[in-house]
């Protein structure tokens, strides 16, 4: 009991009204964009992933007091950002009237041939089968984000992440009004402390641009027969999304 109530102690702002918000996503799926436009408004709080679980309130009062340590100001918002598997968020979080979340998808083509560009330039670990690896990676990350919506659409958001490149201020526009947000996101952002640090998501020098930037079809690493199987997980996860989450923004005209 006492190292629960030690945290409001020591930071009795903890207690100030605040919602959290979460952007769960998948790797490669321009999270990184996304977490930073949302971090530059004064009224949200964070911009990296934390790399860790949510299993009960207690971690969501500890990502609350890490993230005033980088910022005192009083947000509405504290963010984080879940693309793994391992990393948990419970049900007693996901149903939590204080979290609202922000799911992002992007094409299983776009996705796993940038995964496939990073492995093979050595920023991620070397694999017996690259494809595979991805591919797997892929279909499983979007089974769980379809896992997730259902138990928390009505407080979720789903953005095609193709639609942030494409429709950016309609998107930007509909994600503003649907957090409330006093002052509207912007498509440009600010560069952070570990901006463009690798373990802090994308370090690409598109990142450091602070603004959007379209880096769409740029490498493509798959047969027809392998995108077409991975469009086809794409499509069935945007459809399944789309119609848990109570809001969503799909691209060509970003209708709800």
């Amino acid at each position: 009991m006492i190292k629960k109530v030690l945290p409001i102690v020591r930071h009795p702002s903890l207690l100030w009204s605040y919602r959290h918000l979460f952007l769960v996503s998948h790797m490669r799926s321009r999270s990184t964009l996304l977490s930073h436009i949302l971090g530059s408004s004064q009224n949200i709080a964070g911009y990296f992933e934390q790399h860790r679980s949510y299993k009960r309130y207690h971690d969501l009062l500890r990502l609350r007091r890490d993230l005033l340590k980088l910022s005192s100001r009083r947000c509405q918002y504290y963010l984080d950002k879940v693309l793994h598997d391992r990393l948990e968020l419970a049900d007693c979080v996901l149903e939590h009237r204080k979290c609202k979340f922000i799911f992002l998808l992007r094409s299983g083509t776009e996705t796993i041939n940038s995964i496939l560009r990073m492995i093979a330039d050595g920023h991620f670990e070397r694999r017996d089968d690259p494809l595979e690896y991805a591919r797997s990676y892929y279909l499983q990350r979007c089974k769980r984000l379809v896992y997730y919506a259902e138990r928390c659409g009505q407080s979720a958001m789903f953005v095609d992440s193709d639609s942030l490149v494409s429709q950016p201020k309609v998107v930007l526009q509909k994600l503003s009004k649907w957090l409330g947000l006093a002052s509207p996101l912007s498509e440009t952002y600010d560069l952070f402390e570990h901006t463009g640090k690798v373990g802090f998501g994308d370090f690409s020098e598109n990142i450091s641009v602070g603004r959007i930037v379209d880096t769409s079809g740029s490498e493509n690493f798959l047969s027809h027969e392998e995108q077409a199987a991975s469009n086809k997980v794409f499509l069935a996860t945007r459809s399944a999304l789309s119609k848990l989450c109570h809001v969503s923004l799909l691209g060509k005209g970003c209708g709800e």
